[in-house]
């Protein structure tokens, strides 16, 4: 099988004759010989002064059947469906070649233009363009495969499948690399203009400006080999002439390879979009670490003792007694309460406190007391339970005694000891 692959024409009507002519040579030899299949590329119209004829001839091409056609749908003829069907949206089609093309149909509308002309230029191509011309318009394709290789106008996004490509990737897609793609097939391809074919291992590109260049550039494929022809305006005389190509941008050109795709490059090219989701995991796992880290914090904070310093005490005064009332005979006596630092009543001890005898009478002095027990200083006053039995005891405060001197008289006879009463001051 061989498989012809046609750049851009752009209006060129002299060239593309020069190429109809070599295919239907060798689709008249292929009776007896391979199957010959064409695939035009797209952007037939624009910029180029004869567009109406390209399509003319294209047709005519098409009904002649010399061999299996293939149209596809370039950029430029997607520009004037869209005007042609009122969903342009602005004029920058006729900066693309859009006014030569309107020329060829007999179309005169100078720019600049404003949305309501555009609207009436709509009109007017609907009323200019032949019916069959928008019919072979309408009736393009997008892409086509044969064998390892997939034709399309601008080409195919390496990182999406084919079945993924959008209408806008195959009429608008620039290359500027030859990276491997997930579909695995060569891409063939126009739309991306250079002064000669471009040679790579996943990507083949004819666009060589015709218009401009006078050089347009069809892709022969047959098994393995590639072929490059080069059709021109011969010099000095009518009609085109022939070549091969001699300058080709092989700077993409890759071995072929043994064996599948290493995996590695697999990942790297359909794995693009998973970047993203790994940094997500990333950022989560590292949101997820800190706030465990907060709680085992907070746990260990809540579980240890308050480490906040204690303003230290001063120390307690010296227990004050406080001197016991005079009793009325046949009453026991109430033990001395003493103070501590905080004004508080002491608790009173446990042991009965032992009181001095009687001094004779007539002595000036008598045998002190002894001291009561200094309290902590930060010991709580508590009621202690009254002594059991106590000790039967009157007591009575001699006037100009001592205010620490507690001086008891033996009970009468018969007299029954009470039990001490409380501290005074709150119980706490």
């Amino acid at each position: 099988m061989v498989v012809y692959a046609v750049g851009d024409i752009h209006g060129r009507l002299d060239l593309l004759e020069g190429v109809i002519k070599e295919i239907e040579r060798e689709a008249a030899a292929a009776k007896s010989g391979p199957k010959v299949i064409t695939v035009f590329l797209g952007d037939y119209i624009d910029r180029g002064p004869e567009a109406r004829g390209v399509i003319d001839r294209l047709i005519a091409f098409r009904d002649a059947r010399p061999c299996e056609i293939v149209f596809l749908r370039g950029n430029h003829e997607q520009f004037l469906l869209d005007m042609i069907d009122g969903r342009a949206e602005g004029t920058a089609w006729l900066d693309y070649g859009g006014v030569e093309t309107l020329a060829s149909y007999g179309v005169a509308w100078p720019p600049p233009l404003g949305p309501r002309d555009v609207k009436r230029l709509g009109e007017k191509l609907r009323e200019a363009v032949p019916p069959a011309h928008i019919q072979f318009l309408r009736e393009t394709q997008l892409h086509v495969e044969h064998g390892d290789y997939v034709f399309v106008h601008a080409g195919l996004r390496p990182e999406r499948l084919l079945s993924e490509q959008s209408d806008a990737d195959m009429l608008w897609f620039r290359y500027y690399s030859d990276d491997e793609p997930m579909h695995g097939k060569t891409v063939v391809h126009g739309h991306t203009p250079r002064g000669r074919p471009v040679a790579g291992r996943w990507r083949i590109g004819i666009d060589t400006e015709a218009h401009d260049s006078g050089a347009l550039t069809t892709a022969r494929f047959e098994g393995a080999s590639t072929t490059f022809l080069k059709v021109q305006v011969a010099s000095g005389k009518e009609g085109t002439r022939v070549s091969e190509w001699d300058e080709i941008d092989r700077s993409h050109d890759r071995p072929e390879r043994t064996g599948p795709p290493p995996r590695e490059k697999r990942i790297k090219t359909a794995g693009r979009g998973g970047l993203m989701a790994a940094g997500a995991v990333a950022v989560a796992a590292i949101m997820v670490v800190g706030i465990l880290v907060g709680l085992v914090v907070w746990f260990k904070g809540r579980s240890e003792p308050d480490s906040t310093p204690v303003r230290p005490v001063a120390s307690a005064p010296p227990a004050t007694s406080i001197p016991v009332a005079s009793a009325p005979a046949g009453t026991a006596p109430t033990p001395a309460a003493t103070l501590g630092a905080a004004g508080q009543p002491s608790p009173v001890p446990a042991e009965p406190v032992i009181l001095a005898s009687k001094a004779p009478s007539g002595s000036a002095s008598a045998e002190p007391a002894p001291k009561a027990p200094t309290a902590p200083s930060d010991a709580t006053a508590t009621p202690v339970p009254a002594p059991s039995p106590p000790p039967p005891s009157t007591n009575s405060t001699a006037a100009g005694v001592d205010a620490g001197a507690i001086r008891t008289a033996p009970p009468p006879e018969g007299a029954t000891a009470a039990a001490p009463s409380p501290p005074s001051g709150p119980a706490n």
